[in-house]
């Protein structure tokens, strides 16, 4: 229900955001063609400056993901976090047994991230602001920096330069102010609630913990058990802390007590909490499964199957073992349709194969071995 009353808000939200974007690109290009611009600019002088802002802002989008997230790995080193995984797009460098690994993984709503494991907490803190805030001190430190090139620059390298400066602000912003208007929550955000919350300080730091011992292939049904205590429902209005409730959701759902997820999962989603937009839509997704598993739908989750969000969660995640597992069981199960289910499971394979989450690969193979059971004891 509140997903729902805020979606219109969010849209709102967002249409500002990117209407705010395109009079920023805008008030560039008038800058670039008034004052970059000398006196008696030839027609080819102009198409030149054009063409280079668009490319300025082109490259500079790119160039200030690798800049943002390189912000969060220097200050998460200098904050005492130890490196767990780099990721720009959908290439990703990650640490596991000492080695370092390349591996294609992407995430819906982010352009990169750099996830590091947190210091061992000390009075129930840790640093969390330097490490938070970190991609937007870099990106408007190298933007002062771009700035000071640019005065020093020729104009046709000018009008490149003030893209740079105006994408690296603009990133800074977008990163900085906290924001909740997609389907995760900014750096901004996440900087906020972790200051005003001990409890949710200890989140953080849990979920960076249990990142990081996935990477090196820990279960989440091997880690201890006051880890996945379920939060208070007064706290649910900090996503930090309510993202506990869906690792505690995805417990459950590792050890093989789908019943009790799903329960987990209907009770969260009902309750009026912080729970952010990808984790929503994957619980749903998870509860579709459980409902094929049980053979009956009483809250009509499958309903769902085909809403918008869901189908762009599909394709945005398309390679993640969990939505392809998902699109087996739902082909399996509820069209009977052999042939994609085929696909499903052999694109399953294919994915695990690949997956930098070592943690997940026996507990998604035990769902795929539960779906299975269940058509053959159907058909026996």
């Amino acid at each position: 229900m509140k997903d729902q009353k805020t979606r219109p808000f969010k849209k709102i939200i967002n249409a500002v955001l990117f209407f705010a974007v395109c009079f920023v690109i805008g008030i560039l290009v008038g800058l670039a063609m008034v004052f970059v611009l000398p006196d008696g600019a030839t027609p080819q002088e102009e198409l030149l400056n054009i063409v280079m802002l668009f490319a300025g802002l082109y490259l500079g989008l790119l160039l200030h993901i690798v800049i943002h997230e390189t912000g969060h790995l220097v200050c998460g080193l200098i904050s005492g976090y130890t490196f767990v995984s780099f990721r720009i797009g959908s290439l990703m460098l990650y640490q596991k047994d000492g080695k370092y690994c390349f591996a294609r993984y992407s995430l819906a709503g982010t352009g990169g991230q750099c996830l590091l494991s947190p210091p061992e907490l000390k009075d129930g803190k840790i640093p969390v602001t330097l490490y938070n805030l970190g991609g937007v001190l870099f990106n408007l430190l190298f933007s002062a920096l771009f700035a000071l090139l640019t005065v020093m620059s020729p104009p046709w390298l000018a009008t490149f330069g003030i893209a740079l400066v105006a994408v690296g602000i603009i990133t800074a912003l977008t990163n900085g102010i906290p924001l909740k208007t997609g389907t995760v929550n900014n750096d901004g955000s996440n900087a906020f609630h972790l200051a005003k919350d001990p409890d949710a300080c200890r989140a953080f730091w849990l979920q960076l913990r249990i990142n990081a011992l996935q990477m090196q292939g820990t279960r989440l049904a091997d880690m201890p058990t006051e880890w996945f205590e379920k939060p208070a429902r007064e706290k649910l209005k900090n996503s930090m802390i309510a993202t506990q409730w869906v690792l505690r959701c995805n417990w459950f759902s590792d050890r093989g007590l789908w019943e009790e997820a799903d329960a987990e999962m209907k009770e969260l989603l009902e309750s009026d909490s912080a729970v952010i937009g990808i984790h929503r839509q994957l619980l749903t997704l998870e509860r579709c499964v459980c409902a094929l598993l049980r053979g009956s739908d009483p809250d009509g989750v499958l309903q769902k199957w085909n809403t918008p969000e869901l189908q762009r969660l599909r394709r945005s995640m398309k390679n993640f073992p969990a939505i392809l597992r998902a699109q087996y069981a739902y082909a399996l199960l509820q069209e009977k349709n052999l042939i994609q289910a085929e696909k499903a499971r052999m694109a399953f394979e294919k994915a695990l194969a690949a997956y930098p989450f070592a943690g997940e690969l026996e507990g998604e193979r035990t769902w795929m071995q539960t779906i299975a059971e269940k058509v053959k004891n159907a058909n026996t």
